[in-house]
């Protein structure tokens, strides 16, 4: 990621001066594969899915030599609808409209840098999908690509933090415990079975347990606000439905489980040291290791 040379060089602009259309430009001929990490990337910095339509190699008298057309994947056109909304600062100050370099650089050269260390192509993959996502699902996204930057954080520290209850001896006394009290109910034959297929799951700690050592691990704070947001989580991706009436609070929520994905990648890549809280009024900047705080009434 550090020899790889890029510019993204707009082609153009909305009504509204947003960008509409750019070309990547690269220094040499990249991989696929380099390429789509360097679009993940740069999608997630700014807080928008890009969607890509092919690619053209040109030699050294910039003659085009070949290209590619694709048949863009944009979630159904819902791509083109997600405003920008970068994770992290990325202008000196906030009324200031001139991008910083050493921002951007930071940014894209430490989530490239981690792409492999924390498979960060499958987060991004729930994280962009989520941008776009119909409010009563965007919630499940979010926190798939949340559990997915913890499962990968797991695998690569596995010892940074116990993801079990009990220690393998409490454990093993345990599930012969448990065993004997199943055996001994006077219950069908069916239940049995299905009882006795739970001793595997006493000694796994919740989502719950493992989101909250997880913060702790990588010194992130949290609060009720978070716990909360996840709880809405749960609900969506267990099938029950928001009422017309929540809707407002859905959409807060929404944005705190964004605002979370946001703080741990950004921990976990040294992308930046703050993030941009969407959840509250004036969009301020705060610490990475600062939860989002409650609006006030």
């Amino acid at each position: 990621a550090a020899c790889m040379q890029f510019a993204l060089i707009p082609n153009e602009l909305s009504k509204r001066g947003a960008l509409w259309k750019a070309r990547l430009i690269y220094a040499g001929a990249p991989a696929e594969e380099a390429r789509v990490r360097v679009r993940q990337v740069l999608s997630l910095m700014l807080g928008r899915p890009l969607v890509y339509f092919g690619s053209e190699h040109r030699d050294a008298d910039h003659d085009c030599v070949a290209f590619e057309a694709r048949s863009a994947y944009s979630g159904g056109g819902s791509w083109y609808a997600v405003p920008s909304m970068p994770p992290a600062p990325l202008t000196k100050e906030s009324n200031d409209l001139r991008i910083d370099a050493k921002a951007v650089n930071r940014f894209v050269a430490g989530v490239l840098n981690s792409y492999d260390k924390f498979d960060l192509n499958v987060a991004l993959h729930f994280y962009l999908n989520a941008l776009a996502a119909p409010v009563t699902l965007a919630a499940s996204h979010f926190g798939s690509a949340i559990e997915a930057l913890r499962n990968s954080y797991e695998k690569a520290f596995p010892n940074a933090y116990i993801t079990s209850l009990m220690t393998r001896e409490d454990a093993e006394r345990a599930k012969v415990a448990w065993q004997g009290l199943v055996s001994a109910l006077e219950v069908d034959a069916g239940v049995k079975i299905e009882l006795a297929g739970k001793v595997s799951q006493l000694n796994s700690a919740s989502v719950r347990t493992r989101n909250k050592r997880f913060l702790q691990a990588l010194n992130l704070d949290s609060n009720e606000l978070e716990e909360k947001a996840w709880m809405r989580r749960n609900s969506a991706a267990h099938g029950e439905l928001a009422g017309d009436e929540e809707m407002v609070e859905l959409m807060r929520e929404i944005k705190i489980l964004r605002g979370l994905f946001h703080r741990i990648v950004l921990r976990m890549t040294d992308a930046a040291d703050k993030y941009v809280d969407y959840h509250s009024l004036g969009f301020p900047s705060r610490p990475v290791s600062e939860p989002t705080q409650p609006l006030e009434s």
